[in-house]
């Protein structure tokens, strides 16, 4: 059957994908600069087969689940024709516990990159976002237990660690957006009708749960960085958008109340 990856699935798989082939020991970048430009060059390998005849084939597995995330991992070309050439030496669990290796890997990355958020990197991602829209008032700032909020919105324990380094790092999205608006007052509503806006288009798209929460990350991230940017940057920019995202969570401006 043909491969069809939607742009949600996509969006979270190189989100999670720690920006490196998953074969271990390899340290070859998806990512490659080439003047301005990045130029992609990991490989999405299907962890069981697209098809009943490919390899580690699973004829029971059903047509929706092959091009799900779940069932993804991005390698580098080289290992990604070693895995499907020689099959028999890479089985369908060894595949899968490179991809959970990879998305603790990232979750690590992503903690040491939150180290070293500044206001620079926030201004930078608030900026884009309050750019161009209307205000649009803010719900009244009172804090909703995280476990609540997450039942109510469908994010699981995949993005738990993400979502505990973004809201260690809320305190000071809510300090920048403080301070800027003693300078522009409606500077917090226009931000949150940015997010807001991003929030309802993806929404729109079928995204939910894990897809949308991650995909916010990376609508944040991608308005804070430049085509040439480096890896280091790429950690860093996507834990300030954790940060700004975590806020609005956690003061209930982005996702639903619970009930």
């Amino acid at each position: 059957m043909p491969r069809s990856y939607s742009q949600l699935t996509l969006k979270r798989l190189f989100s999670m994908s720690g920006q490196y082939c998953a074969f271990p020991t390899c340290n070859v970048a998806i990512f490659a600069s080439v003047g301005d430009e990045p130029v992609l060059i990991g490989e999405i390998a299907h962890i069981e087969s697209s098809s009943d005849t490919g390899p580690r084939a699973n004829t029971a597995l059903p047509d929706r689940q092959r091009d799900s995330y779940t069932n993804l991992v991005v390698l580098c070309p080289t290992h990604h024709t070693l895995v499907d050439k020689a099959e028999s030496n890479f089985s369908v669990d060894e595949l899968q516990l490179w991809k959970g290796e990879v998305e603790r890997a990232t979750a690590g990355r992503l903690s040491m990159g939150s180290l070293d958020v500044t206001f620079a990197e926030l201004s930078l991602i608030c900026d884009a976002f309050a750019a161009g829209y209307s205000p649009i008032a803010s719900t009244p700032m009172v804090a909703v237990g995280v476990e609540a909020k997450m039942l109510a919105n469908g994010p699981t324990g995949a993005v738990r660690f993400w979502m505990t380094t973004g809201l260690s790092q809320a305190w000071m999205v809510a300090d920048f957006m403080n301070r800027q608006a003693q300078i522009i007052p409606a500077y917090p509503e226009k931000l949150r009708a940015g997010f807001v806006n991003q929030y309802n288009e993806l929404q729109s798209a079928g995204a939910e749960g894990d897809d949308l929460f991650l995909a916010l990350v990376t609508f944040g991230a991608e308005a804070a960085l430049s085509p040439q940017s480096n890896v280091e940057r790429i950690w860093v920019a996507q834990s300030a958008a954790l940060a700004v995202i975590c806020h609005l969570f956690e003061v209930c401006d982005l996702f639903e109340m619970p009930a």
